[in-house]
């Protein structure tokens, strides 16, 4: 413990900050082994809540205070922490509010665990988040009010206040993500819980809505929506593999046509189902005359339908 007091504290250059930081951390990790081997436990928390203002050990307090059961000043901690860490070091921060959410559900306190979990998908939305918090809300029996404020939120961008809203108001600052890449509607995070309600219309409701507005333009989105909705919808699936397989054979690259090969069997599959054969024979005798000049992609439409390819 002398050793730790006779270190350097955190300097205002980040730099030299976080190596000073680094080697007061070896230390402490050190002296808490010691401490373990030694059975003197009880002095362990002390030490930690102490090197919090140096070397931001938030997390392993607040988890030593739950497994000491001492819930309501880990709760402190955590809060505390949270606040220290947000803008300097936000993964710290994340796992503090998980801890306070895991703390509310292991009290079976669903309201409150919901609201964390509804902080913490407002802060980075996405399907999992979603799923997590539908989970936790339907405990609560207040999943259908909470849905309704999480759409909103993912169309227009606006966090739920107001008596509507009905979990507890968490005393957690929010980190501002307003950028040039933020969009609302936030068109990806809509479609992938479409794609998980197997909501159809919806889903491409919200990729043409996604489009058309240049919230995204990843192949990757339209892979996923063709995939989901070609059973339901075999024309718009068939639209977008060939508008993903025209961008692919544009770049006139080898590896390129290999990816609009892979395009164009997902292609055949729906015309086979569909049983549109001649239409599909079409559709590869007009690729044919497009890229006769491209001996490569020629190899790939051949053996597509089992034609021998070239030997080079």
């Amino acid at each position: 413990s002398g050793r730790l007091d006779k270190m350097p504290k955190r300097l205002a250059d980040k730099e030299s900050d976080f190596s000073s930081k680094y080697r007061r951390e070896r230390v402490m990790r050190w002296l808490l082994h010691t401490l373990e081997k030694a059975n003197r436990k009880s002095e362990i928390n002390g030490i930690l809540e102490r090197e919090t203002a140096h070397t931001d050990c938030y997390v392993e307090l607040v988890k030593r205070l739950v497994q000491d059961k001492q819930i309501e000043k880990a709760r402190e901690w955590a809060y505390k922490g949270f606040t220290a860490t947000l803008e300097k070091a936000p993964g710290i921060a994340s796992q503090l509010e998980e801890l306070l959410r895991d703390m509310a559900l292991a009290e079976k306190n669903y309201l409150l665990a919901a609201a964390h979990c509804a902080f913490e998908f407002f802060d980075r939305p996405g399907v999992e988040k979603y799923s997590q918090l539908e989970k936790v809300a339907t405990q609560a029996n207040v999943w259908e009010i909470v849905k309704k404020h999480v759409m909103s939120f993912l169309e227009k961008g606006e966090r739920p206040k107001g008596s509507t809203w009905p979990l507890p108001l968490l005393q957690l600052p929010v980190r501002d993500r307003t950028s040039r890449w933020t969009h609302f509607p936030d068109t990806e995070t809509l479609i992938d819980i479409a794609i998980q309600e197997k909501r159809q219309d919806d889903i491409l409701k919200w990729y043409r809505l996604g489009r058309k507005s240049g919230g995204f333009g990843g192949n990757h989105t339209g892979e996923k929506v063709a995939q989901a909705v070609q059973v339901t919808h075999p024309d718009e699936a068939l639209s977008i593999w060939k508008a993903l397989a025209t961008h692919e054979i544009s770049q006139a690259k080898p590896r390129a046509y290999q990816t609009a090969g892979h395009h164009l069997k997902k292609i055949k599959a729906v015309y086979s189902r569909t049983k549109k054969a001649v239409e599909w024979t079409q559709y590869m005798a007009k690729l044919r005359e497009d890229n006769k000049r491209r001996p490569r992609m020629l190899d790939v439409l051949n053996s597509l339908e089992g034609r021998r390819t070239r030997i080079v």
